[in-house]
């Protein structure tokens, strides 16, 4: 209710070798499963996991509630655990680098001083200043951890894998034309379990007329590096000898680092990355996990940025850059502030979302799952976009709701239906917010298009006291009033006998907007 993330290689020993052997011949025994987007599991051994619900049933039986334990003390999570699952059996998609290849293996073939190179090459400072700076980077810092996708067959290695960034020449050049030298990237690993190296292939672009993914980058290749050959090692960042020059008033220089299909020769290659900030997104696209188009990063679960440098100078030196007029900002709307409270007289919907961690925005879509949790109190507020154009729609909720009376915010198109809570659904704030961390999300709505917010509570006739949503990007008249829906009559079946794995509902995607042009996001069957 309202109130409103070289050194000379060695060689395999026999003892390695025959583990090597081994752990493949395992691998290579079961049988290969479709490719499919596949999420990796989280959270440590301490936390209790809920079960998964029927590949026929998009719901997930819900427990007493995700846990962890602190100091002896239960506390309970703000978002759901996707059960973990050995390497052996994960399916091919998108995995990081604990899901690829056996532990006992790991580091084989990499000399230690490979491996802690990356703890000296990190230090670099490499935020360019100015215009015309010698390294064009949009990383805020130059650390590789672990954390980045790539699409593999665990056990085998990695698929073909394109990494992606996309500089905006206006902004380091102030259009002016650049000389490069060298290009770097970073590795979190390189891993070949019968070889030395893996073959990698990078590539320059220069894109004009819209920004990348869209422009006709692809038919202007400046340069590319052929194919190299890159010495196991992790956590470094490598440098490629490449000369280009990029022309003055282009766009955006595109780089491309294009790890090949890797699965013959059992090569594990996953880019370097870490979650530090970015002046400009990271995107990935892979054709044999479904994914042929670049997408941001973040459509692929996972907030890790890649470390990509461009090392040179403006030709002819700095120089006084031609002005170039910047677009006229469009006015400014006043957020939309919302302060309501849950409890018992709200409206019901059958069971409630599942908690992925990962807020959605207006870039990429995501995919909506149920948990069965019975019959649960919600909030719901419509709004139209009558600004005449398609807008991006930012919601962030605030509350001090905690453990028990943690609550959770969706946005449908057009209406709410909950009896069926996936019908419709749009976006989603990814967990339940935490006192400062309003966990905003962000989703596309074309002009004249009606959208609903939805708040509910996680627990069942728990409530919360009090939450305020703030509503960004939408002019919008008025404040909207709350629209409750029909409420449903709770039956026994609300609740649900756990099985295997839960299936993604099908639901519509509103019409992406111009700039950036959303992607399709591969469908993830859960692990």
């Amino acid at each position: 209710m309202a109130c409103f993330r070289p050194p000379s290689p060695l060689g395999f020993g026999a003892t390695v070798c025959a583990a090597a052997i081994l752990a493949l011949s395992v691998s290579l025994a079961i049988p290969p499963l479709p490719r499919a987007f596949a999420r990796p599991g989280s959270g440590g051994d301490n936390q209790t996991k809920e079960s998964l619900a029927s590949t026929t049933s998009p719901r997930l039986q819900h427990n007493s509630g995700q846990e962890t334990i602190k100091g002896g003390q239960r506390s309970l999570l703000p978002y759901d655990i996707w059960p973990e699952m050995p390497a052996s059996q994960l399916s091919r998609g998108f995995h990081n680098s604990k899901d690829l290849v056996p532990r006992l293996l790991r580091g084989i073939g990499i000399p230690a001083d490979a491996r802690l190179a990356g703890s000296q090459s990190h230090e670099r400072p490499r935020q360019p200043s100015g215009i015309c700076p010698s390294t064009i980077t949009q990383s805020t810092s130059q650390a590789i951890v672990a954390g980045a996708l790539a699409c593999s067959d665990p056990g085998l290695g990695t698929l073909e894998n394109h990494y992606w960034r996309a500089f905006d020449m206006n902004t380091f050049t102030g259009g002016q034309a650049y000389d490069v030298t060298s290009l770097e990237f970073g590795i979190e690993q390189a891993e070949s379990l019968f070889g030395t190296d893996q073959p990698l292939t990078v590539n320059l672009y220069a894109n004009h007329g819209s920004p990348f993914p869209d422009g006709d980058w692809q038919l202007n290749l400046l340069a590319s590096s052929g194919e190299i050959r890159v010495p196991n090692q992790e956590f470094t960042i490598f440098n490629v000898p490449l000369t280009a020059t990029v022309p003055a008033g282009t766009l955006e220089l595109v780089m491309e680092v294009l790890s090949p299909d890797q699965t013959l020769e059992h090569n594990f290659f996953i880019i370097g990355s870490n979650p530090d900030p970015e002046t400009g997104l990271s995107y990935l696209s892979a054709p044999d996990c479904g994914n042929p188009v670049p997408s941001p990063v973040e459509c692929f679960l996972g907030p890790m940025h890649y470390v990509f440098n461009v090392n040179g100078s403006c030709v002819g030196g700095p120089g006084t850059p031609t002005p170039t007029p910047s677009p006229t900002a469009p006015p400014s709307c006043p957020p939309t502030v919302i302060v309501g409270n849950i409890d018992n007289t709200d409206p019901i919907q059958t069971d409630r979302l599942f908690r992925d961690g990962f807020p959605d925005f207006c870039a990429c879509a995501g995919t909506c799952f149920t948990v069965a949790a019975g019959a649960i109190h919600y909030d719901a507020y419509t709004f139209t976009n009558t600004t005449g154009s398609p807008q991006c729609v930012t919601v962030g909720i605030d509350t001090d709701c905690q453990g028990s009376n943690f609550i959770f915010t969706a946005a449908y198109l057009g209406t709410f239906d909950p009896n069926n809570i996936c019908t419709n659904w749009i976006a989603d704030e990814g967990q339940s917010p935490i006192p400062g961390n309003p966990t905003p999300f962000s989703f596309n709505v074309e002009d004249g298009q009606t959208f609903v917010l939805v708040v509910s509570e996680v627990t069942a006739n728990a409530g919360c006291l009090s939450y305020t949503m703030t509503v960004s990007g939408l002019c919008s008249s008025g404040t909207p009033t709350p629209t409750p829906s029909a409420t449903p009559t709770p039956t026994a079946t609300a609740i649900q006998t756990p099985t295997p794995t839960p299936t993604a509902t099908v639901r519509p995607i509103p019409t992406p907007r111009p700039h950036p042009t959303p992607r399709t996001r591969p469908t993830p069957p859960p692990p």
